[in-house]
């Protein structure tokens, strides 16, 4: 009777942590009046054909240089339709991949509990499987965990049927989505150096098949990139061109003293103690409801006006530090050459994801970073949960808790309408398009796909540290050089977040509304958008 409540209890803690899951990813469709992001308006005005070679027109096209996941959404989304297939499908693996690695089926539910518990970004891009270009890569990551499952099992069974599994997975990913296909990529580096790093010679002939595997699959993905996507390498090339001796420099020596101080910390009892996850709920619990802004200086790091809100960045923060002091288990493997297959791969993944951490710091992309490493710390989570006891009764809800509160949190902060539209807005665009002027709109990305969504598409926008875009917002002495920009338009929402291609930028103050009110006739005001002329001469239109 003892086991039936059991099972029933874990039932139903699978079926609450699920459906909070599934409710944050859906929280913005259920909340606000248009909940699409402003890349999913756009479509490429060029000819876009699956696998397209030479350089890609823009990331249309560039999607469809990955046509697998796109592919499969064909083929499931009729039958499946608006289901969160990749929520749903990234569940099942992780929770396979926990109980592969601890052995025990709570570890593969804790692992699956901080999976649907995400932080902000892979909650985005772990919904529906879409043929639009955003969902892509959710499924891709799918894909990456899929082999790394099987690559495990292949690693602790020697079922050849599993390493045929992995390739098969890798190959998908490889074929799914650009920034996929390169961290799989450099995961597989880090497993093979890890695996070296411990050979032993009774796995000699294992080790030569995936030896023989990671070659072959890196030399597909590199034949891959040659022919439809030129532009990734092109993409590296200038990374490296970008950095100079002394960055390079400090980056080695970095490098060295971290191992070095990992070398000497490895063994440090209190590492591993249960006391050090209870403590990290305090700092965590600080940061999810204080509005305070603790990392303004982290911004500075980012692009050019680069912007994040406190209680986004505060959230975010917290949503890493609860999950990633689990990775504090894998220190005493750093350096050890006799592991468990399990651990070998655990090992690998932990490095290949220092490389990708350092990677995009030095693309200042720090918005995957979490994308790639959550996965990993739910395993962890699950691993190590199921080892320890202590406090495990009141840390692992109060986790999963803090999870659900921080996101919350994020939703309700004025920052997250870069990823949605209020019914206001739509009104006032539909007032503006009502106008009928003649000439050339120009605005934020943001502004400009709402215009496109009520079927105004020729509304421009330029890329932060472009001349149209930083012309218009902060730079005004240049919007005399502008050409072929006859209409200027602000939104109200833009004091709160501008959404550029690239990045968020800085949100305006109140004297840049105020230089266009004094500098230029206005069309159009409702309060909430405001339409300025701003093309009969060269200089400011004096009103």
């Amino acid at each position: 009777m003892k086991k039936v409540y059991k099972i029933v209890f874990c039932f139903f803690i699978v079926i609450v942590v699920f459906s909070a899951g599934y409710y944050l990813r859906a929280y913005i469709s259920l909340h606000e009046y248009l909940p699409y992001s402003p890349y999913e308006a756009f479509t490429s005005v060029h000819d876009i054909k699956p696998l397209n070679t030479g350089m890609a027109f823009d990331f249309m096209d560039k999607a469809a240089r990955y046509p697998s996941a796109r592919l499969l959404a064909k083929i499931f989304n009729p039958i499946f339709g608006d289901l969160y297939l990749v929520y749903i499908l990234g569940a099942i693996v992780i929770f396979f991949l926990g109980k592969e690695i601890s052995g025990d089926n709570l570890g593969g539910l804790l692992a699956f509990s901080v999976y649907a518990l995400a932080p902000e970004n892979l909650l985005q891009y772990t919904r529906a499987l879409s043929v639009e270009y955003i969902n892509s890569s959710g499924m891709a990551y799918v894909f990456i965990w899929t082999s790394l499952l099987f690559f495990i099992r292949y690693l602790k069974n020697k079922n050849p049927n599993n390493l045929i599994l992995f390739i098969i997975f890798a190959l998908l990913t490889f074929t799914s989505y650009h920034t996929a296909a390169c961290a799989l990529v450099v995961i597989l580096i880090g497993i093979g150096i890890s695996l070296y790093y411990s050979t032993e010679t009774a796995d000699s002939k294992i080790y030569k098949k995936v030896t023989v595997s990671f070659v072959g699959l890196i030399v597909f993905y590199l034949a891959w990139v040659k022919i439809f996507d030129p532009a990734q390498f092109v993409l590296i090339r200038n990374s490296v061109i970008a950095m100079d001796i002394l960055k390079i420099f400090i980056f080695i020596i970095s490098c060295l003293v971290f191992l070095i101080c990992l070398y000497f910390i490895k063994d440090f009892s209190f590492l591993q103690s249960e006391n050090i996850p209870l403590i990290i709920l305090i700092p965590s619990a600080i940061l999810v409801f204080s509005p305070f802004n603790f990392f303004q200086g982290l911004l500075r790091l980012g692009a050019k006006n680069y912007h994040v809100s406190a209680i986004t960045l505060n959230n975010y923060i917290a949503q890493a530090v609860i999950v990633h002091v689990y990775v504090l288990i894998l220190l005493p493997l750093f350096f050890k050459k006799e592991l468990s297959p399990e651990q070998k791969a655990l090992r690998g993944w932990f490095w290949g994801l220092i490389i990708i951490f350092v990677g995009l710091v030095f693309e200042r992309f720090y918005a995957r970073i979490l994308d790639y490493s959550f996965p990993l710390m739910a395993v962890l989570f699950g691993l190590y949960w199921c080892k320890r006891k202590k406090f495990r009764v009141f840390i692992i809800p109060i986790t999963l808790i803090l999870l659900i509160v921080s996101q919350l949190r994020i939703y309700n902060d004025p920052f997250s309408m870069r990823r949605y539209y209020r019914k206001s807005e739509v009104d006032s665009v539909k007032s503006i398009i009502g106008l009928n002027l003649k000439g050339t709109m120009a605005s934020d990305l943001r502004t400009s796909a709402l215009f496109s969504y009520a079927g105004k598409k020729d509304v421009e926008f330029g890329r932060s540290g472009y001349l149209l875009h930083d012309a218009i917002f902060y730079e005004h002495d240049k919007i005399p050089s502008l050409e072929n920009v006859d209409y200027v338009i602000l939104s109200q929402s833009m004091k709160e977040v501008v959404y550029s291609t690239n990045f968020a930028t800085t949100p305006l103050k109140e004297e840049t509304f105020a230089f266009y009110q004094k500098h230029f006739k206005e069309i159009y005001n409702d309060g909430l958008m405001s339409v300025y002329l701003i093309s009969i001469s060269s200089n400011y239109i004096k009103k």
